[in-house]
């Protein structure tokens, strides 16, 4: 049933960024480096981990309906609200990170279904997102109250210093950031259980540089914004990814700091992004057909890698 949760799953994305892009080419290595990544083995072969592929499956499907809300008809609108809230119950009942999908909307919507300046765009977008934003903060006051059952959001017996100080978390997260990095392009020696060190100052370079890193990706999407008016495909890459983890990068203490399969659904970002530029190189290289031989066989050579490891 996970194999068969994550097979449909990569058969939604590609349809999600088919329809997005007008092309096959990233949606199908975005879908099939989806399937295939070692990261990916956590979230599928434990059964305890079924949270993760069903709630994924609910949330794109949710995405679709909303999707559809851009292309039906005024007296048709209710039906394409209806089945994504209905979903995005779905998936917050599977697993409540779905918290997210609101904000997952507003980073899809932005990129692929809004044609005006990015601020218009924003506002239109919020306006549509507002039942989804209702439904979550309906479950977020219900699991806060009547569904916290044996207090099950207390999650540390003691105080220490990640669980006290914001700044702490944000710091460690930074050091997560550097190791995510790492098992997304080189996933090797994967484990279940690890140990991270935590950062109680700015002061390391495991902290400054993802923090750089981040700053520069920020400038970089605003100067896309002026030139362009417009969401471009690093905002995608970049808002899709940090949404993902935003429920477990520490900004609420929880009783751990990094999981593999918290990258299970933030990976298409990263990999949208990097398949996006390879396609452009593809398009550039349209007449020297051996360069475009050489990228489809490193493409398939890091795919099957990739199912090796897993």
């Amino acid at each position: 049933l996970n194999n068969l949760l994550h097979a449909i799953n990569g058969a939604l994305i590609f349809w999600l960024l088919y329809r997005a892009l007008g092309n096959r080419f990233v949606p199908f290595f975005v879908a099939l480096f989806f399937l295939v990544h070692p990261l990916q083995t956590e979230a599928v072969t434990y059964v305890a981990g079924r949270g993760d592929p069903l709630n994924v499956f609910f949330m794109l499907l949710a995405l679709l309906a909303f999707r559809k809300l851009y292309q039906s008809v005024a007296r048709r609108r209710w039906l394409w609200y209806s089945l994504s809230l209905a979903f995005l119950a779905l998936a917050l009942l599977s697993r409540e990170t779905a918290i997210i999908f609101p904000f997952l909307a507003l980073v899809y919507a932005l990129t692929f279904l809004e044609r005006g300046p990015f601020w218009t765009s924003l506002k239109h977008v919020l306006v549509k997102t507002l039942p989804h934003f209702g439904l979550v903060l309906i479950y977020g006051i219900l699991r806060l109250t009547v569904l916290n059952f044996e207090n099950t959001l207390n999650f540390y017996s003691r105080a220490n210093p990640y669980s006290e100080s914001f700044l702490t978390r944000m710091y460690t997260f930074m050091g997560v950031l550097l190791g995510y990095a790492k098992l997304m392009v080189a996933p090797l020696g994967q484990h279940m259980e690890r140990s991270v060190q935590v950062y109680q100052s700015p002061f390391h370079w495991q902290v400054m540089l993802p923090f750089a890193v981040i700053v520069g990706l920020i400038i970089a999407i605003i100067v896309s914004w002026r030139r362009n008016k417009r969401a471009s495909m690093l905002f995608f890459a970049v808002g899709w990814f940090f949404v993902n983890l935003g429920p477990t990068s520490g900004i609420t203490p929880i009783n751990a700091v990094m999981y593999e399969h918290w990258l299970y659904l933030a990976l298409v970002g990263p990999l949208t992004l990097a398949l996006y530029g390879v396609h452009r190189l593809w398009l550039r290289w349209g007449s020297a057909r051996m360069l475009r031989a050489a990228i489809l066989v490193v493409l398939v050579a890091i795919a099957g890698v990739f199912s090796w490891l897993s």
